[in-house]
């Protein structure tokens, strides 16, 4: 077993490797070095307001489905807040997950996604839209 990072009573959560499943392998060999060489580098580059990184939207998705094919950002369209698109070509067909910093210096946070199992919000680009 292994306790994610920010542990005490009600923060963490303990992981038995067994029933891990990264985009529906089950474990094998590396299994736990990739899960937490995902998690330092989520905890480095996803941080945001005093949050780890695998705390936020954007580390939860890079921790469960790995290094995106593509990523599309978007720091400073006119008249939108930033926002990233990553794409996912060999999950379901092809996925998407769209991520929205909706304050100045927050973190970015997950508001649509075309895989099965994530939030789906197709009027997803008006939460983009700067008020």
């Amino acid at each position: 077993m292994h306790m994610l990072p920010g542990g005490g009573p009600g923060r963490g959560r303990t992981v038995h490797w067994n029933s891990l499943v990264f985009m529906g392998q089950k474990r094998g060999a590396g299994f736990r070095e990739e899960y937490l060489a995902r998690v330092s580098y989520v905890n480095a580059n996803f941080a945001a307001m005093n949050r780890e990184g695998y705390r936020t939207d954007r580390g939860r998705v890079y921790i469960m489905y790995g290094v995106p094919d593509e990523v599309e950002r978007h720091p400073n369209e006119t008249d939108m807040r930033p926002y990233e698109v990553w794409f996912y070509h060999s999950i379901q067909g092809g996925v998407e997950f769209d991520f929205v910093q909706k304050s100045v210096g927050g973190e970015y946070e997950l508001v649509n996604s075309t895989h099965r199992n994530e939030l789906h919000n197709s009027g997803w680009v008006n939460e983009a839209a700067a008020n």
